[in-house]
């Protein structure tokens, strides 16, 4: 059996870090003005995973409710501010 392929990620400050293991569910890419302001470009890209497969490795992120549908709990980042880190939607059981 295969070994799941694992991943990194964090904010720019490096404060927070987290790992996921495995593909994701879903990639979307969101071209709304709070992405577009969140990460400075066109558009945002995510990818989904399940909740068991993230873990948060260092830190403990701040949160920031940006616009409606991204508010539980927001948009996460390291605390001295910077780059999000994620964002979480509601409705998305289990992600």
């Amino acid at each position: 059996m295969a070994k799941a392929v694992e991943r990194g990620g964090g904010c720019l400050c490096g404060a927070v870090r987290y790992a996921v293991r495995g593909k994701p569910l879903w990639i979307a890419r969101c071209h709304c003005e709070s992405c577009r302001r969140a990460t400075s470009a066109a558009f945002a890209t995510y990818a989904g995973f399940r909740k068991e497969r993230f873990t948060l490795t260092s830190g403990r992120p701040a949160h920031f409710r940006s616009s409606p549908g991204v508010n539980d709990p927001g948009r996460q980042h390291g605390r001295s501010g910077g780059i999000s880190a994620d964002a979480a939607g509601r409705g998305r059981n289990g992600l």
